[in-house]
């Protein structure tokens, strides 16, 4: 397996869209094997988002996080750091699937909040940087394994402004009854260690550009 990412090392997980970078969220690797990337970032880490994304965080209203669509549709979009808060990520990515199963924490407890499914771009490693892109579509998973679809809406308007193609459309839609059958299923990665992950304190923030 070629550009293997070590144990412990920092990698930047990017969306990129059209050859410019949408988000970086820098990320320590926990495993990198021919079943899984897994990556994971937690309170304190300053990642690079959309300002409109950071903008709804703090209160501006749906239309705000909706013109983040346009702007992608347009290639015209502006980022800022943003310190995450909160909740603990683990990013585990699957090689070649059109998704990602991302295990949300509450970081103060330890508690697994619920898992969600990401629908993005196959993954690629290159150096240090492992590239995505968000195709807007999500499915959340409680803990008890209970699915409810979420921004379907954002991922409608992604298809009608061309920001996602007619082809990751088809893979999209492939990949919603790959990921039910997986949640439906229970097995990896629901019932394996992942599912009671707490990060060590003693960690180092990951940094952006190291």
């Amino acid at each position: 397996m070629a550009n293997v990412l070590l144990p412990g090392a920092t990698a930047i997980r990017r969306d990129v869209h059209r050859g410019r970078v949408w988000t970086a969220y820098p990320t320590r690797v926990l495993e990198h094997s021919e079943r899984a990337l897994v990556l994971a970032h937690w309170p304190g880490v300053t990642v690079l988002v959309p300002t409109t994304w950071t903008a709804w965080l703090r209160g501006a209203g749906a239309a705000t996080r909706a013109e983040g669509i346009a702007n992608l549709a347009r290639g015209n979009w502006e980022l800022e750091l943003w310190t995450w808060h909160t909740t603990s990520w683990l990013h585990i990515l699957l090689p070649g699937r059109w998704f990602s199963v991302n295990a949300v924490f509450d970081d103060a407890s330890g508690r697994l909040q619920r898992w969600y499914v990401n629908f993005q771009r196959p993954h690629r490693v290159d150096g240090q940087c492992v590239d995505t892109f968000d195709l807007l579509l999500d499915l959340d998973v409680g803990p008890d394994g209970a699915m409810r679809w979420k921004d379907g809406d954002e991922y409608d308007a992604a298809r009608r402004l061309g920001v996602v193609t007619e082809a990751e459309a088809r893979a999209v839609d492939g990949a919603r009854g790959e990921a039910e059958a997986l949640v439906a299923e229970g097995g990896w990665p629901f019932d394996g260690p992942w599912a009671s992950w707490r990060r060590d304190p003693a960690w180092p923030l990951p940094v952006l550009g190291t």
